[in-house]
């Protein structure tokens, strides 16, 4: 199921592919994974995958996610956990945390961006491109 957040406009990417990385500007293995991930995002761009990518709430300001867009040179959108609600519904805790959310709402929960579930990930975007 797509979360729904009013200060988050989920209904835009209903019913067809949708890639959400969770993550905290302010993490190490976040910064690290950011660049393969939107990557990925922008690969599959072109068979109507969209990428988005939501920052924790808590402590972070908007402040510290605009330097993360600057310093990762970020083109696709990011929103905020503002609410709290993200994290806690669909999450483990722990970031960065990947989501391939299917057309039908379904959806993989990559918690590793180790190979193998990188590896995953491209084998159901191929499924979704043919």
């Amino acid at each position: 199921m797509v979360p729904v957040d009013p200060g988050i406009l989920f209904s835009h990417f209903a019913k067809r592919p949708l890639i959400i990385y969770y993550f905290s500007p302010k993490c190490p293995h976040c910064q690290k994974h950011f660049p393969e991930v939107q990557g990925v995002m922008k690969e599959y761009e072109s068979a109507g995958v969209t990428g988005i990518a939501i920052a924790i709430g808590g402590n972070i300001k908007k402040n510290d996610i605009r330097m993360f867009i600057d310093q990762f040179k970020v083109v696709i959108p990011v929103f905020q956990d503002g609410s709290q609600k993200f994290g806690p519904t669909y999450g483990n805790g722990y970031v960065p945390v990947l989501y391939l959310v299917q057309p039908d709402g379904s959806f993989y929960r990559y918690e590793s961006l180790d190979e193998a579930h990188m590896n995953h990930l491209r084998t159901m975007l191929n499924k979704i491109k043919k």
